[in-house]
């Protein structure tokens, strides 16, 4: 349809059975902007906690990365990676 084709862009660079996965990526983002100022700062931890907590989820997540290859190309990849 037309429709389908004007939004090919949103899932052309993944692979097919990886279509959903902006929706991970997004959650990732979310979690690292907002919900990580949920973090209790007032039991002395400061921010280094937050920062610990960041660190580990984005080792995670580049983990995953790693594990699903849900890009269909290298670029993609090394990009999000990096990101």
């Amino acid at each position: 349809t037309p429709l389908a084709d004007s939004c090919r862009f949103l899932w052309q660079d993944y692979d097919p059975s990886m279509i959903y996965w902006d929706v991970v990526d997004t959650w990732r983002k979310v979690f690292l902007t907002g919900a990580i100022m949920l973090v209790d700062t007032q039991e002395g931890s400061s921010k280094l906690l937050r920062l610990v907590i960041a660190g580990i989820i984005s080792m995670l997540y580049s983990f995953i990365l790693l594990a699903f290859r849900p890009y269909k190309r290298q670029d993609d990849y090394n990009l999000a990676f990096l990101s």
